[in-house]
C-alpha cells in the first residue's frame, strides 16, 4: 500500500517582491568594499533588475490589454442597449384600437353613472 503524494505547490514570489529584495541586496552591496566578487554581483544584480522590470512591464501590459478588451465589449453592449431602447421608445405603446376601446368603455361607464344619478 503505497500512497502517492502530490508534489507541494510553491507559490512564486510576486515580481514586485523580487524587485524589492533585489534592490535591498543592491543597497547592502554598496556598503561593502569593492572587489572582483562585488563587481560580479553588481553586474548580476543589474541583469536581474533588467529582467524583472521587463517581466513587470509585460504583466502590466497583459492586465491593460484585458481591461481594454473588457471596455470594448462593454461599449458594444452599451451601444446595443441604447439602440434597443431607442427602438422601444419610437414604437407606440398602445395600438389605436386599444386606445379607442378604452375611451369607449370610459364613456359608457360615465354615461351609466349619470343615468344612475338621475
Amino acid at each position: 500500500m503505497t500512497t502517492e503524494q502530490k508534489p507541494r505547490r510553491v507559490r512564486r514570489k510576486s515580481i514586485a517582491l523580487q524587485l524589492q529584495a533585489l534592490l535591498d541586496s543592491a543597497q547592502s552591496l554598496d556598503k561593502e568594499p569593492t572587489n572582483e566578487l562585488s563587481i560580479a554581483r553588481m553586474k548580476f544584480l543589474q541583469a536581474r533588475i533588467a529582467v524583472l522590470t521587463k517581466m513587470q512591464s509585460r504583466e502590466n501590459n497583459d492586465k491593460l490589454k484585458q481591461a481594454l478588451e473588457e471596455v470594448a465589449v462593454l461599449r458594444a453592449e452599451n451601444i446595443r442597449l441604447r439602440e434597443q431602447l431607442s427602438v422601444q421608445a419610437n414604437r407606440p405603446r398602445f395600438r389605436d384600437a386599444e386606445v379607442d376601446e378604452a375611451l369607449e368603455r370610459y364613456e359608457r361607464s360615465k354615461n351609466v353613472q349619470t343615468d344612475n344619478e338621475s
